[in-house]
């Protein structure tokens, strides 16, 4: 399993505890090239495919945490 560091599990907290717009996390997901390599792959490709602008974006972004806390 790979290890994620500190500040990346605070954005994820920050976010999907509405600390966080998701505006705003979306420029941080692609600007943080460490989450390539800190995430496994298929989180990786879910959280960059991800439609911030969703109406439900929030509730994916929840379940590709989820998965990734598997």
């Amino acid at each position: 399993m790979k290890e994620i560091s500190e500040m990346i599990e605070l954005k994820f907290y920050e976010v999907l505890n509405h600390k966080m717009l998701l505006q705003d996390f979306e420029p941080w997901v692609y600007k943080t090239h460490e989450l390539e390599s800190e995430l496994p792959e298929g989180i990786y490709t879910d959280l960059i495919s991800l439609n911030f602008k969703e109406k439900y974006a929030h509730n994916q972004l929840e379940k590709i945490q989820r998965t990734g806390s598997q």
